[in-house]
């Protein structure tokens, strides 16, 4: 998984927690069809946290993946952004490399 601003970088897959991909569903429903966000995601899999626009109008941005990272950080955790969407691809672009076939298989597995 790609990291962001933490400057983290997981030496490996990370194994969510069954919790953790829960919560990433979750996060999944809330965002679709058209609301940007953020979803980081501790490097041990266990904690995780969102944060998105609600509002009806949204602007694009990093300020997404800062505040998915510093409500992921909250819990004394090194973390790495997981997803991140403000269209369609942007996930594509997000993650580079291995991150980005890591989230490619997230995503075909989850059918979208």
């Amino acid at each position: 998984l790609g990291a962001c601003a933490s400057g983290a970088k997981p030496a490996g897959k990370i194994t969510l927690a069954s919790e953790t991909w829960g919560y990433y569903q979750q996060y999944l429903r809330v965002i679709q069809p058209n609301k940007p966000g953020a979803f980081a995601v501790s490097l041990d899999g266990r904690s995780a946290f969102y944060y998105y626009c609600e509002d009806v109008v949204c602007m694009s941005g990093s300020g997404y993946k800062h505040n998915a990272l510093k409500g992921c950080k909250a819990y004394g955790k090194e973390c790495v952004i997981f997803a991140y969407r403000d269209t369609e691809d942007d996930w594509r672009a997000a993650a580079g490399g291995e991150a980005a076939r890591l989230a490619a298989e997230i995503w075909a597995a989850a059918g979208w």
